[in-house]
């Protein structure tokens, strides 16, 4: 039996009791659901069904793709053209593809680490940058106003927390504190215009940001899985003119499909596979790689329905 606690939305009904809502069927901006009720899907399927549900473009996508039969394992031959169509829609120099938006993050988080060689990690109050133990902290005051940072749910590891810095996001007060500690922190992770206040947008404080982290060799990170191919192809990057050193995208990218992406520079983004190197001459993967991998990144149907996307 499925866990209604999972459950993508809920009803009220006439007695104020909330019961999942189980869809059965979807088509453009309208859902129906197992009760024959329709809706308008407001949320967009939480931010993915940008083009609605099933799209003229996206016809017989996934049904070729399934023809050809699941290679798992080898690389999709659309990966150089899904690639090329990323890199040239965003700007950045280097994208590597996971199943959500959570990994996306968790790999940004762990590629700024091993460059860096640094741990701790700043982040924003207000922001969500998806579910792993990493990201899921608050911060809390003393008496003194001395701040320190404590997990934001049961089951997550108080040593995971302790290299958060969790700030108020858009003030002076912040960046003092990020000039305190940029000698020990490995990124600072920022969702530009946070889903839960779009009418916060300090674009100075994003520039103050940029020229902070460049200064002390620390990542820029952009959690860019809503605004992304959004207000631009680029997001909030290419809107407010700030290019970050890692961005994480997904959602509308996959065409329905389960994806997420991490772009960057290559000193960051070498940390997967080493780096850029040709056959026949001396060169080869010199950046020192960390862990990076899953059975289902990259998977041929995700790979086929992000193409679609993306010429689209």
């Amino acid at each position: 039996m499925a866990d209604s606690r999972a459950s993508v939305g809920f009803r009220f009904s006439t007695k104020d009791v909330l019961y999942p809502i189980t869809g059965v069927e979807s088509s453009g901006s309208r859902m129906r659901d197992v009760d024959g009720n329709s809706y308008i899907d407001l949320t967009m399927g939480f931010g993915v069904l940008l083009f609605g549900s099933r799209p003229d473009f996206m016809q017989g996508v996934l049904e070729a793709e399934i023809a050809r039969g699941f290679q798992l394992g080898p690389r999709s031959d659309l990966m150089l053209e899904v690639t090329r169509l990323f890199t040239g829609l965003t700007g950045h120099e280097r994208v590597a593809f996971t199943n959500s938006g959570t990994e996306a993050i968790m790999i940004a988080l762990r590629l700024a680490r091993a460059a860096t060689g640094r741990t701790r990690i700043a982040m924003f109050e207000g922001s969500y940058h998806g579910h792993s133990d990493g990201t899921l902290a608050k911060s809390v005051r003393d008496a003194d106003g001395n701040f320190s940072s404590k997990p934001l749910a049961p089951g997550i590891p108080e040593n995971v927390a302790k290299d958060v810095l969790v700030l108020e996001y858009g003030t002076a007060e912040t960046l003092d504190i990020l000039r305190r500690h940029a000698h020990e922190l490995a990124a600072v992770l920022v969702e530009p215009v946070q889903s839960r206040r779009l009418d916060l947008q300090p674009v100075e404080f994003l520039h103050q940001l940029r020229a902070l982290t460049e200064q002390a060799g620390a990542a820029l990170i952009f959690d860019e899985m809503i605004t992304g191919f959004r207000a631009h192809p680029a997001g909030v990057q290419g809107l407010f003119g700030i290019k970050a050193d890692i961005a994480a995208y997904g959602k509308i990218i996959g065409g329905g499909m389960p994806i997420g992406a991490v772009a960057g520079t290559g000193r960051f983004l070498d940390g997967i596979d080493g780096g850029f190197w040709t056959y026949g001459d001396k060169s080869y993967p010199k950046t020192r790689r960390t862990y990076f991998g899953g059975t289902f990144c990259q998977h041929p149907f995700a790979m086929a329905a992000c193409r679609a996307a993306l010429q689209y």
